[in-house]
């Protein structure tokens, strides 16, 4: 899955590493499954392995040793509302939660405090996804943190990605010459121009074949 999304979108603007305890424990091994990969230009971020658009994304909290240090949610207006309780005045909200991962004076890098961060989507079937790190650094956690708290400040504008395919995984589209009803399931880059796959199977189809 990793190598194709680099392979239609090109290298992560960012990945950072997001090792959850029930992953990290069964694989024992850094994948693509912990880490968070950010597609800025298209506007896409990979959680646990998954494939998200920025306005599927409505909002996160941060916790450390079970306290909230750190929330945003995005309002019916696109504007975010947050906040942050310790450090937030002189570092932002990323220094709040450095501050409460470093509270307990540790002088190992990586803090064992137990960080669980709780990211909101609007998706029904999966509203909440929750990334119970393993071991995180206090620079991966600030930036999980960042990135999200950039995507929630978006208004839906922003959220639009430049680089935009004409259709996403999981569209129901038309097949023009058949009038065939198809979901789209995969999509391949061919030069530069995309491919598309629908739950058939059968075939690739260009943008052009597709409405």
């Amino acid at each position: 899955m990793g190598d194709k999304l680099i392979y239609t979108y090109g290298e992560p603007t960012i990945k950072i590493p997001a090792r959850c305890n029930a992953s990290w424990e069964h694989s024992q091994s850094d994948s693509f499954e912990n880490e968070i990969w950010v597609f800025e230009p298209y506007k896409l971020i990979t959680i646990n392995g998954v494939l998200y658009e920025f306005r599927q994304i409505t909002g996160y909290s941060v916790s450390v040793n079970n306290q909230i240090v750190s929330s945003s949610t995005r309002t019916s207006t696109g504007s975010a509302l947050g906040r942050a309780v310790v450090g937030a005045a002189l570092l932002g909200e990323a220094g709040a939660v450095i501050g409460a991962i470093t509270a307990n004076k540790s002088t190992d890098y990586e803090t064992r405090d137990k960080t669980v961060i709780t990211i909101f989507t609007n998706s029904i079937s999966n509203p909440a996804i929750v990334l119970d790190l393993f071991m995180p650094t206090k620079e991966d956690v600030a930036k999980i943190e960042g990135v999200l708290r950039i995507i929630t400040s978006m208004d839906e504008s922003e959220k639009v990605a430049s680089k935009r395919r004409k259709f996403m995984i999981g569209d129901i589209v038309t097949v023009k010459e058949s009038g065939q009803e198809i979901v789209i399931v995969d999509v391949e880059s061919d030069g530069d121009s995309l491919k598309y796959l629908g739950d058939s199977g059968d075939c690739y189809y260009s943008e052009d074949e597709l409405e």
